[in-house]
């Protein structure tokens, strides 16, 4: 079995687009790097002939320096003796340095006679010379030193008399002058003769050296830039001929994403990857070719699919309203009359209610139809919010104290009385989201928070409205899918209520408002539903005082009963009692009223207030502004069967 190593396998075929590849960039590399280690080696050993050439400069210098500095200490203190005779402790001193230096000298003459054999191609002065120059200086400082040991001993504590010391003086001058006498000067001229050799030569090393570092980074410039130009001029043209496929591949794809002809090919001209890439890119287009050809079809399918839906919702609608506004006329008709037995009238009631469930649900679906059609427009237009949020509140008071819950709305004191926006649409989102928290709440409350926010990046004030509640709540899993049409959750399936249109058209309604609803939900604990739209016009001009004023009767209302009624209002009822409407209207009208106040039903309630004669004009009046003010509370109390205060 052969084996196989991967660093081999891009030069086993030639004719692939990797060996190519690879084939020229090790060939570029080699050049470049060939190049620029020539020119590092050559000017490496440049610079380390001056690096060394420097160093033994520097140790010549030192050697020198150190060699004269102690020579003339040397004789300095030599001529200082003979000023130290009076005390013998100074003389002891002296004699010790001027030993010790002594010996220093002698050191000092061996190490430069040690250079001078081991680097005499570094010395300044010749070999011979510089052996001359220490030499002479040991001779003359021996002398020196053994003449200065034979007057002063060493280690003498011995006190000069005034004529002892005119006698060592004249000793020690005399020394002074035979060392003076001797060739001393010359050979001190000599040596800073030679140390002035040695510090040119030292400051000429370095000079070699800057040049030699100059040198090297020019050589290596130089080496690299001709490896550049080299290598660049290879991989150009290498690179031309090996990128031509590639290029027409890139201009066929250019031509095809600007005139969206999938008829084009590109040219297949090399057996490499670049040729392979070609031969897919072409299979990929005549794909894309018959793909686009389908989508189209496709498309124009699903248009006039999508026009016969349409189509088939506005003639359903229609031929579903017709038949049902008959239906519910003629059903009006025989409640009016009043000639049939109870069993009849409940079944003509149950009629007239499910006919009216059914046209609401005929009304929902035209809406989403319309919504999904894109046909459907926001109406803008001010309006009073305050009095859209007391007719939704007396709309669902009566249902919350039915319940034995507590239907709270708290409005912020920044909300203003008048907004721009679609009424119709806001208080349809609004009636859904309470409606739903009432209908699934059996304990606790309903709590209705409308405050105006800031949001960033937008520039308009963002209308807020939450409802929370202590309902059964929502499953996690049934959040993701709560806002699909005819989607019902498992809580709603249980209680048999609705048809899942709510949600979803207050959903969609709230997008065309250019806004969101959002749920947050815990299971046996409750939900907050919370809606969110701009309101593009805001009048800030009225006062918090105004606004909590005006918002205190709001708020009133959740409590009135009907002895709030006025005295005028009062007597108007009381008239009403002693009339006994019960007996001209009959019980069933006042169930039946009773009923549709429940369900807020203000058609039917209209409809039934057209009932009453006449010459009870007083009556009419009221219930009237109360079906206007949306006080369906205040309906449902006082055509309560039996209820003392009520007039059936």
């Amino acid at each position: 079995m052969k084996l196989r190593f991967p660093w081999r396998s891009p030069f086993n075929n030639p004719n692939r687009l990797r060996s190519k590849l690879n084939y020229g960039y090790l060939i570029a590399m080699s050049i470049s790097v060939g190049g620029s280690l020539l020119g590092m080696v050559i000017a490496d050993y440049f610079q380390g002939q001056g690096i060394i050439r420097l160093h033994q400069a520097h140790i010549q210098a030192s050697l020198l320096r150190q060699f004269r500095d102690v020579s003339q200490q040397a004789q300095l203190q030599g001529a200082e003796i003979k000023l130290l005779l009076d005390s013998p402790e100074q003389i002891r001193a002296q004699t010790t340095r001027l030993h010790n230096n002594h010996e220093l000298i002698r050191k000092l003459g061996t190490e430069l006679t040690t250079f001078s054999e081991q680097y005499p191609k570094y010395l300044a002065v010749s070999r011979s010379e510089l052996k001359l120059i220490i030499q002479n200086h040991l001779t003359a400082f021996d002398a020196q030193h053994a003449a200065i040991l034979t007057i002063l001993p060493p280690g003498s504590t011995t006190v000069f008399s005034s004529d002892e010391q005119a006698r060592l003086n004249l000793e020690l001058q005399q020394v002074e002058r035979n060392l003076y006498q001797s060739e001393i000067r010359t050979v001190d001229w000599q040596l800073e003769r030679a140390l002035a050799d040695a510090e040119r030569q030292a400051t000429q090393a370095e000079i070699d050296l800057e040049t030699a570092q100059g040198f090297e980074k020019g050589l290596i410039v130089v080496s690299l830039f001709l490896s550049i130009v080299l290598g660049g001029s290879f991989v150009w043209q290498f690179s031309k001929r090996l990128l031509a496929p590639i290029e027409e591949l890139t201009r066929t794809t250019e031509a095809i994403a600007e005139s969206q002809d999938y008829s084009l090919r590109t040219p297949v001209v090399t057996t490499d990857e670049a040729g392979q890439l070609a031969q897919d890119f072409n299979q990929l287009i005549s794909a894309i070719e018959q793909q686009t050809t389908e989508l189209i079809h496709a498309k124009e399918n699903a248009e006039a699919a999508s026009q016969a839906k349409s189509t088939f919702l506005a003639t359903m609608t229609h031929e579903l309203r017709t038949p049902l506004n008959a239906v519910l006329g003629y059903t009006e008709l025989l409640l009016s009359s009043q000639s049939y037995d109870s069993q009849t009238q409940e079944s003509l009631e149950t009629i007239q209610k499910s006919g009216h469930h059914l046209l609401n649900l005929v009304n929902d679906v035209l809406h989403l139809s319309r919504i999904e059609a894109g046909k459907a427009q926001v109406e803008g237009q001010d309006f009073d919010f305050y009095a859209l949020l007391h007719n939704l509140e007396g709309m669902f008071t009566l249902t919350a104290r039915q319940k034995g819950l507590k239907l709270q709305w708290d409005v912020a004191n920044n909300i203003p009385q008048y907004l721009h926006s679609d009424a119709t649409k806001l208080r349809q989102i609004i009636i859904n989201l309470v409606g739903n928290a009432l209908k699934f709440t059996k304990v606790g409350q309903v709590i209705v928070k409308i405050m105006q926010v800031e949001v960033e990046q937008l520039t308009t004030p963002q209308l807020q409205i939450q409802v929370q509640d202590t309902g059964i709540g929502i499953a996690p899993d049934e959040l993701t899918t709560l806002f699909d049409p005819f989607t019902q959750t498992q809580s709603g399936r249980d209680f048999q209520q609705g048809t899942g249109l709510g949600l979803a058209l207050s959903e969609k309604f709230a997008r065309l408002l250019g806004g969101n609803i959002t749920v947050e939900s815990i299971e046996q604990v409750g939900s907050t539903f919370t809606l969110q739209i701009p309101c593009s016009a805001l009048t800030t001009e009225l006062s918090s005082t105004k606004t909590q004023s005006h918002y205190a009767d709001i708020k009133l209302t959740s409590n009135l009963s009907i002895t709030d009624i006025t005295d005028e209002e009062d007597d108007q009822l009381t008239a009403a009692t002693q009339a006994d409407y019960q007996q001209i209207m009959g019980t069933s009208w006042c169930e039946q009223l009773h009923q549709a106040s429940l369900e807020a039903d203000a058609q039917v309630i209209e409809q039934l207030i057209k009932k009453i004669p006449t010459q009870h004009n007083q009556l009419i009046a009221i219930l009237q502004k109360w079906l206007q003010d949306y006080r369906f509370d205040l309906l449902a109390e006082l055509f309560t069967i039996p209820e003392s205060i009520g007039i059936c």
